[in-house]
């Protein structure tokens, strides 16, 4: 039904689900080719006023965090977000369904998701219903499901 799906992970219980879900679809023949991400935007786009990250200003310029702090900061993201990766590659492995993992250091996993629909023909997304942020966040920013869900051309699975 599908040819290919892009699993959105940020570690959490729900993104683990939605990786059990994606397995299922590819052994019931729903999808044909699987690609799990996860962004450290994500994170980093948490800390950055609204204002300044639609402004793109450069997180290490923001009172948010302190230039001093930014690649450490980034070293941390990208090691947590590789071990989140090894774990969902370890869950597809354990099910021998292949899957392409990558790490995304550059876009929100919104935005990820919206540029690999239009350039990779994604016909399907999959992910949590929530992840990991604060209840604040979520009041200001939204949630990565709301953003993805009112803007993707693809369809858009949303697992609990």
């Amino acid at each position: 039904m599908y040819n290919k799906a892009i699993v959105a992970i940020d570690g959490s219980e729900n993104a683990k689900r939605a990786v059990t879900k994606a397995i299922e679809l590819v052994k019931c023949g729903s999808i044909s080719e699987v690609v799990v991400f996860h962004s450290i935007m994500h994170k980093i786009a948490a800390q950055i006023p609204p204002a300044a990250a639609e402004a793109n200003t450069n997180p290490a310029t923001t009172d948010e965090i302190p230039a001093e702090f930014y690649p450490t900061l980034m070293t941390a993201l990208q090691t947590a977000g590789e071990t989140i990766l090894d774990e969902a590659k370890e869950t597809f492995d354990a099910e021998n369904v292949p899957v392409e993992a990558r790490l995304i250091t550059d876009l929100t996993p919104e935005d990820y998701i919206f540029d690999m629909t239009d350039k990779e023909g994604f016909d399907l997304v999959v992910l949590g219903c929530s992840g990991h942020h604060s209840r604040v966040v979520e009041a200001f920013l939204g949630t990565v499901p709301t953003r993805v869900l009112h803007a993707s051309k693809s369809d858009v699975l949303v697992v609990h």
